[in-house]
């Protein structure tokens, strides 16, 4: 119940954040830009308040859910393996100025645990996919051909 309170009231600063947006459209650059600027191909409107809002607390949760999920294989990995976190801490306690994001590339071994354990486990393991035309994935499958 408390989480759905919190859902809802989020909704709620999403939409005055896209009303200031509407306000402004300079600022409106990002995935909340193009989700605003985004239209219908067969009707060419624009996405209605609710969608819009629906739309990025889909993406809110999705990448809460697959930073959370990478951040806990990549600990459990680093707890397995105590000379990578050795090299690990060396590395952050060698590199202590983090000032902009442009100092990110310098923290190579940090970079190479991440995305071995995304390698490992990656957090979109599943991917639904729907053919566009039964037609057509029938014959790809009949025929053995991509």
């Amino acid at each position: 119940m408390a989480f759905a309170r919190s859902f809802r009231a989020s909704g709620k600063i999403i939409l005055q954040i896209i009303d200031r947006r509407r306000k402004d459209p300079a600022t409106s650059t990002g995935a909340l830009g193009m989700l605003m600027q985004a239209r219908d191909p067969q009707s060419g409107q624009l996405m209605q308040d609710r969608q819009l809002i629906d739309e990025i607390l889909t993406l809110i949760v999705a990448g809460h859910e697959t930073t959370a999920s990478t951040l806990n294989w990549t600990w459990y990995l680093i707890s397995q393996h105590p000379e990578v976190e050795q090299r690990l801490s060396n590395e952050l306690n060698d590199l202590t100025t983090f000032s902009e994001f442009d100092d990110l590339p310098r923290f190579l071994y940090t970079r190479q645990i991440i995305d071995e354990a995304m390698r490992l486990y990656p957090a979109g393991w599943l991917l639904n996919r729907k053919a566009l035309h039964e037609r057509s994935a029938r014959r790809v499958f009949r025929s053995g051909r991509n």
